[in-house]
């Protein structure tokens, strides 16, 4: 879900009470849609964040830290040459639109005080933050410049003057009676009535007006037209009843999750949604980031990894080509017996060939019934000479067997590789989970190695790790590198080792420290194995888990490929509901 008018006008309040008359202190720019302002004011500092994100644009106070670029995009640059050391004046929502605009105070090149406006636009694909002079209107830049070419209706360039995003709806502000709400639901008679909020009153979502809707006892697919004049009368009441709240500062930040998946939020209580958790919060930004923190995170890491994804799937897809090839190779070659057959039954029948024989039909005497063939002969060659065709066409056809089955051999562990690599994409966590798939497939020549950047490098990516009800340790690697180094370098050869049966998947130990595990610790383990494996969220998925002794890196193997033997086997529901229970922990 998007954020709506009724909640940015309680996040306005909010920011403006820990905000106002605070200084700027310094501005970041971590994404290439995304601003940090960090705020001093009354001795404590915040962080605001500002996002034109296309999906998940936002304004909140956030806690979360991100790596910023050594050298800061043009706009940040801009933004720090105006902004920094400012004093934020006020926060404004025009209209009660989908727009905070923030006023700061800032010193120009002539140390004379000028008015900035910094406004951030949360309107989907067309979201936006942009810098505007505070006196002449003028914007200075945005993050995003629209051009004539993206849009004919409303351009975002420097030097042109800021106009507000087109308005086709009705301020909540300005619906201050009966007569006045049904008249402006009524603009689109043929619409449902869920429609006729939020498609004709500015800042409301559909997710808010099925509330109003529930609350006024109410079907939200019944027609505006046919609504009773009752019906109208209950719907403006709980309509009344929001924006006193509203503007009395009444709110109830809250999330509503779904087995700890956040399905909504609202600062005003949703009584349609009561089937799912109602998790609570003390202010709005907090709603915000708990909201938005894992979807744009997980959306950001795709986007950041789709083109390692890309380049593994097209390599991918070409071994399997290479591999099917090999395939009917390995078939055409299996023809040798034949050759050496023929080769055979010319030698026997020398005395009644000449040279210049087209074909020679003679008795198969390795058939129980002595059936008769008819052999092709080249009449360029002697009867003898022909034979020795046969006999060196099967021994080469003998030699491809085994080379063909060698290149399919090999074939087959690099398509297992990337299979692995894969799987361990879809299982990273974070930037540095990313930037170690990369580092192995550049040293493995796969993907070319790219211009060391000088930029920090993120921390290194740490295996997951989880405590059985036993209270002991299991780690499970994110990729190759955290597989060898928790196979080989940290678990001792006493512990347990686990993995998938058949499939790309995590390595994973148990640390025993000298405990015998229980049955329940071995179940959890073989558990977190199958649900980091590409047999995620499967039932009956079987893992092998033997002592770590038994587990072997081959010579010349890639990294993360083993093999292992004196192995277990249990069968395991890959669920995610069953990982919930298995304690995680940070590995050290």
């Amino acid at each position: 879900m998007a954020l709506d008018g009724t909640l940015l006008y309680g996040l306005k309040n909010e920011l403006e009470n820990l905000l106002i008359d605070g200084k700027v202190d310094k501005i970041h720019q971590p994404e290439k849609d995304e601003i940090h302002l960090l705020i001093r004011n009354q001795k404590i500092n915040y962080r605001l964040l500002l996002s034109a994100h296309s999906n998940y644009p936002r304004i909140h106070l956030t806690t979360m830290q991100k790596t910023n670029p050594k050298k800061a995009p043009s706009f940040c640059m801009l933004l720090r040459k105006t902004l920094q050391n400012g004093r934020i004046r006020s926060i404004e929502q025009p209209f009660f639109d989908r727009v905070i605009k923030i006023t700061i105070d800032s010193y120009d090149e002539l140390n004379i005080l000028q008015p900035k406006e910094l406004i951030v636009e949360m309107m989907g694909k067309h979201s936006n933050i942009l810098l505007v002079d505070g006196e002449s209107g003028k914007i200075i830049d945005s993050i995003k410049r629209v051009g004539m070419e993206v849009s004919s209706l409303r351009q975002v360039l420097p030097g042109l003057s800021y106009e507000h995003p087109p308005l086709d709806k009705t301020s909540p502000f300005g619906i201050d009676s009966l007569s006045r709400f049904k008249e402006t639901l009524s603009r689109s008679p043929k619409d449902s009535l869920i429609k006729g909020i939020f498609g004709n009153i500015i800042g409301f979502s559909p997710l808010i007006s099925r509330e109003l809707i529930e609350r006024a006892g109410l079907d939200e697919d019944l027609s505006v037209r046919v609504v009773t004049d009752e019906g109208y009368y209950g719907l403006y009441q709980e309509y009344k009843k929001l924006m006193e709240a509203l503007k009395s500062h009444t709110v109830s930040p809250a999330v509503y999750v779904d087995n700890d998946k956040p399905k909504a939020f609202s600062i005003y209580p949703l009584t349609h949604l009561s089937i799912y958790q109602r998790k609570d919060f003390d202010r709005i930004s907090q709603v915000l980031e708990f909201y938005y923190y894992t979807k744009d995170h997980k959306e950001r890491l795709k986007q950041k990894s789709q083109d390692l994804r890309k380049t593994v799937n097209l390599k991918l897809q070409r071994l399997v080509n290479k591999y099917g090839k090999l395939e009917k190779d390995y078939k055409n070659a299996e023809n040798a017996e034949e050759h050496k057959l023929k080769g055979d039954l010319v030698t026997a029948n020398l005395h009644r060939m000449t040279k210049g024989d087209r074909e020679i039909e003679v008795q198969n005497f390795y058939d129980p019934q002595l059936k008769t063939v008819k052999i092709p002969l080249n009449i360029r060659m002697s009867p003898s000479e022909n034979a020795q065709k046969f006999y060196k066409k099967y021994n080469k056809a003998k030699i491809a067997l085994i080379q063909i089955r060698k290149q399919q051999l090999q074939t087959r562990k690099e398509i297992e590789y990337l299979q692995g690599i894969l799987s361990s994409i879809d299982h990273a966590q974070d930037l540095s989970d990313i930037e170690e798939i990369r580092e192995e497939l550049e040293e493995e020549k796969i993907v070319k190695a790219k211009k060391k950047s000088k930029n920090k490098k993120p921390s290194p990516a740490k295996p997951l790790a989880f405590e059985t009800s036993q209270g002991l340790t299991v780690l499970v690697g994110k990729n190759n590198k955290q597989n060898d180094k928790i196979t080989f370098k940290i678990s001792g050869k006493e512990d347990l080792w686990f993995h998938v049966k058949d499939q790309p998947g995590s390595h994973t130990v148990m640390l025993l420290e000298g405990k015998e595990p229980s049955d329940q610790s071995i179940l959890e383990a073989a558990t977190l194995a199958a649900f980091y494996s590409k047999g995620q969220n499967a039932t009956k998925v079987s893992v092998d888990y033997t002592q770590r002794k038994h587990v072997k890196s081959p010579k010349g193997a890639k990294p993360g490929m083993v093999i292992y033997d004196n192995f277990s086997t249990i069968l395991v529901d890959a669920l995610e509901e069953n990982i919930k229970s298995i304690k995680k922990v940070v590995h050290p």
